[in-house]
This record gives structure tokens, sequence and C-alpha cells, in this order.
């Protein structure tokens, strides 16, 4: 009954009197066979019950690697970057991981860099207004943010980071952008050729999209935003009615870029002999060919390939 009641104490003072404990782990396996199991399984149920350190050999199969994914599961490696580093190969965990690895002594703008590569949201709003000082918004997004996510990608696409790290950079690129959002629009000139754009159906990721409409619109286009999943059908009416001199589509997801070959299809079945744009992570050069379209591989790209077809 012993661990049972370790684990029934811990949990007491973590949740009842908010006090940390630290503890041994070798004695719940003491005198038993599969010494090693016992100590990982015990460590597992003592972290779920709010334990803060522990006392235990770090050579010892799997002890490390369930403090750090038990962490993670958890919600204490607030960013999974312990796990990331330490399940990927790519460093030992170590004491100093435990540490917040925040830089001094950098512009503000080398810190908004470093807040999306590292996907940190915390002062976000602070260190925009420090580059807002020196930085027009246009250029924050062209120069700083969207290099910056650029490199997340490519850094995805080599493995040099995962999913959830991919995810918490998307989101402090959609923070940043909310807060830019309104002084863009101030910038933004219309009575420019007319642009549907639509993520795809079936695909509810439009970050890059709305990033590429605000370009479009500081740059003269008048873009109509149809939002997210959005069918070939709707895509298609809505470019008959707004007369449209370009159609762009996005898509993330290799599952929905099917979608993209259905409305140039459609488009073509209607008779309009519009240009298409399309882009996305998972979008190329030869797909875009294949279906009759044209590529950008960056939101700055496609504002000049959308000036090219509009004759701009």
């Amino acid at each position: 009954e012993a661990p049972r009641e370790a684990l029934e104490f811990i949990r007491y003072c973590a949740n009842e009197l908010d006090l940390p404990t630290v503890c041994g782990l070798s004695n719940v396996s003491f005198g038993l066979p599969g010494r090693p199991e016992i100590n990982r399984s015990f460590l597992a149920l003592a972290q779920a019950n709010g334990l803060a350190a522990v006392i235990a050999n770090p050579s010892s199969p799997g002890i490390v690697s369930q403090l750090v994914a038990g962490d993670a599961l958890l919600g204490r490696d607030e960013r999974l970057e312990r796990c990331v580093d330490y399940f990927s190969g790519e460093k030992k965990i170590a004491a100093s991981a435990l540490v917040e690895d925040e830089k001094v002594n950098i512009s503000a703008e080398e810190q908004l860099k470093e807040a999306l590569l590292k996907g940190r949201k915390n002062n976000l709003e602070n260190i925009l207004q420090e580059v807002l000082k020196n930085v027009e918004p246009a250029n924050a997004v062209q120069d700083i943010l969207i290099p910056a996510l650029s490199e997340v990608g490519d850094k995805f696409g080599r493995k040099e980071l995962f999913l959830p790290q991919l995810m918490q950079s998307a989101a402090v690129m959609k923070a940043a952008m909310e807060i830019l959002n309104p002084l863009l629009e101030k910038d933004t000139v219309s009575g420019g050729p007319a642009v549907v754009f639509a993520t795809v159906e079936g695909d509810i990721h439009d970050i890059g999209k709305n990033i590429v409409i605000l370009l479009m619109r500081n740059h003269g286009f008048d873009v109509t935003d149809l939002g997210k999943d959005v069918s070939p059908q709707k895509i298609v009416a809505a470019a008959k009615e707004r007369g449209a001199a370009l159609v762009a589509l996005s898509a993330l997801m290799t599952t929905t870029m099917p979608k993209m070959r259905e409305t140039v299809e459609l488009l073509r079945a209607e008779g309009m002999d519009i240009p298409v744009m399309v882009g996305g992570a998972a979008v190329d050069q030869e797909f875009a060919e294949a279906i009759g379209a044209y590529y950008s591989s960056d939101a700055a790209g496609a504002v000049k390939v959308a000036q090219t077809l509009t004759e701009r």
C-alpha cells in the first residue's frame, strides 16, 4: 500500500497545499523483478499527481524518456521544446534546457523574428510596438514575419522542427497579424483588378491566405475573401459575380489539393478563361502547371505574379 499512500501524499501537497514534493524512486521496487519498469511506471503516476522533482538514476532505462514525455503530456514543457529536442536526437536533455532561452540585447526586429521562430507569444505586443517605431507595418510583415515563417516551413520540411512547433509559430503569426491588421487596412488602396480568393473545400487553414490578401490589397487589388473550406461552385459563382480578373486558391494539405483542379476545370467548363493562381504548403510549380494554374511560393511573390497576370 506504500506506493498508493505516497501518490496520495504527493497529490495532497500539490493540490491542497500548493507545495512541491521531491521523491526518491528506487525503493518502490526494492526486492522485486522488473525494477526499471516498476520505477518508470511509478514515476509516471507521481508526475501525474504533481511530483516536482525525482531522485533517480538517469542512466536507468526509460527514466529520462519518462520525465521528458511526462512533462510534455502534462503541459509543463509548454512549447514541447525539450520533448522535440530529446526525441528527435538533436541534443541531450540538460538542466539548462529547463530555463527559458530568452535573448537579451538584441533589436526589436530580431526579437520579433525569434518570437515567431520559437513560437513564443509572450510580450509579442510590446515587441511589435518597438518594431513599429522604426518599421512600417507592411514592411514588418514582408521583411520580418513572412521570411521568419518561411524559415519555419523550411525547417519543418527538413524535420528540424515538428508539428507542435509549426502550430505554435502559426499562432504567433496569427496574433501578430491581428495587431497589425488595423494598421495595414489603413494603407489599403482600392479600385484595382478584382480578385476572388479562397481556401479550397475541405481545408480550414487561412493564415497564409490572409497575409497574401493584405499584401495584395496594399498593392491596389480589389480582393474578395471567400474564407476557408469553399467549394468550387461557390468560387466560380463569386468570380462571375465580381467579374474577377484573377482567382487565387490556397491549400495546406495534399488531400485538399484536388479541389484546386476541380475549381480550374469548373471555371473552364463555365467558359471563364481567367487566370488562376495557387499556393500553399503542399503546392508546387509542377502541380500548378499540371492543372493549368500559376504558382507562387510566398506572399510577396504572389503579389508579383498577380500583377503580371492582371497586367499591372
